[in-house]
């Protein structure tokens, strides 16, 4: 009886993130103003800005992106996967063009959106009631509180991008079910290992065929377990010591194994996708021909052939690929909606439903 109310409990936890996390938006989203902060006119308020869209570019490897600092100032060049909304940038194309203003939320690593302050500002007053929550690199957001938030002394370097609004009735529960699943998580990966040990372990006792694999298996475990003790660890002064061990080994395991041999597999499923779809995308009607010319151009678009290659793959992925991907999704939410209802009104028939365990 009891396995059965432990099921019951995790798919019900289960459901609930899933309901907090993809259902359930974490502000009232008709109260929700969302923008740059450009002042605090008081203790509990707070200026926001809207930003207007001018520009956009597509990030190559000849691109160069330098970030204004919160207070102004010189540029300073950064990678484009570590701009965040609210930024200030200037970006310099391939061609020499130049682009400068505020990162938008809807921007990723390969396109950046850019706009400029807009004379629409709107003053929020902050209560116990309301949730700040600041976009971070890629458009994630995380809560904060009010004095964490950088109030500018001007508009001319880079800004808080935040959404801030009333809070819903379960979102303030989200951080407690993720805690559990943290918990959960490390739940499975011990009884993941407990698992693998006890069936390498069996293999190798009774001789089983191939069974210097699982030697293997556990060699690589041990060399994994003491890499992971030298994970971010600088170099020691003194040689032959353990510390010195485990960085060596940790940097023989991370960069000089599991680096080059991750890049070989996925260099060789290029091939495989290439094959994959020649064969199922055969140039036999118009949407086939079409589904053909797509692939073709996303998977010469990663390799920076030339520039309009790269800005029609870009738009490829980020545009009409998100609209097919925000129409599974919906169906997908509302699929599993309704199985957690099912499953919480203990609709559902199976092997641990219908039958006492």
């Amino acid at each position: 009886m009891w396995k059965k109310q432990l099921i019951v409990i995790v798919t019900f936890l289960s459901g609930l993130y899933f309901f907090l996390e993809f259902a359930v938006p974490p502000t009232i989203p008709w109260k929700t103003t969302s923008g740059v902060v450009v002042s605090k006119p008081g203790d509990k308020q707070l200026q926001i800005n809207r930003v207007r869209k001018t520009a956009s570019a597509t990030i190559t490897e000849q691109t160069i992106v330098k970030r204004v600092p919160s207070g102004g100032g010189t540029p300073e060049p950064v990678p484009s996967d570590a701009v965040k909304p609210g930024d200030r940038v200037v970006i310099t194309t391939e061609t020499g063009r130049e682009i400068s203003g505020i990162v938008m939320p809807r921007s990723s690593p390969r396109r950046i959106f850019v706009g400029t302050l807009t004379p629409n500002s709107e003053q929020v007053s902050i209560d116990a009631n309301m949730l700040i929550r600041r976009l971070r690199s890629g458009g994630s957001a995380e809560e904060v509180k009010l004095d964490a938030l950088e109030i500018p002394q001007n508009t001319s370097g880079s800004l808080d991008w935040i959404n801030v609004g009333p809070t819903t009735y379960l979102s303030s529960y989200l951080t407690k079910v993720t805690d559990f699943f943290i918990v959960l998580g490390a739940m499975a990966w011990g009884m993941g290992l407990l698992s693998l040990w006890l069936v390498h372990s069996s293999n190798i006792r009774k001789r089983r065929p191939e069974w210097y694999t699982s030697v293997f298996f556990f060699i690589a475990v041990g060399f994994g377990i003491i890499a992971g003790l030298g994970f971010g660890r600088t170099s020691p002064g003194v040689k032959y010591t353990w510390d010195w061990w485990t960085y060596q080994i940790n940097d023989v395991v991370f960069w000089q194994m599991i680096r080059p041999m991750g890049s070989t597999i996925f260099s060789l499923l290029t091939f495989y996708l290439a094959s994959a779809a020649y064969r199922s995308f055969k140039a036999k009607s118009r949407e086939a021909i079409l589904m053909m010319l797509s692939a073709l151009i996303v998977m010469l678009g990663q390799i920076s052939l030339h520039m309009w290659i790269t800005s029609a793959s870009t738009w490829l992925l980020y545009i009409v690929n998100t609209a097919a991907i925000r129409g599974m999704m919906f169906g997908m939410m509302l699929g599993g909606i309704a199985v957690g209802l099912r499953m919480w009104l203990s609709l559902e028939r199976g092997a641990f439903f219908d039958r006492e365990l």
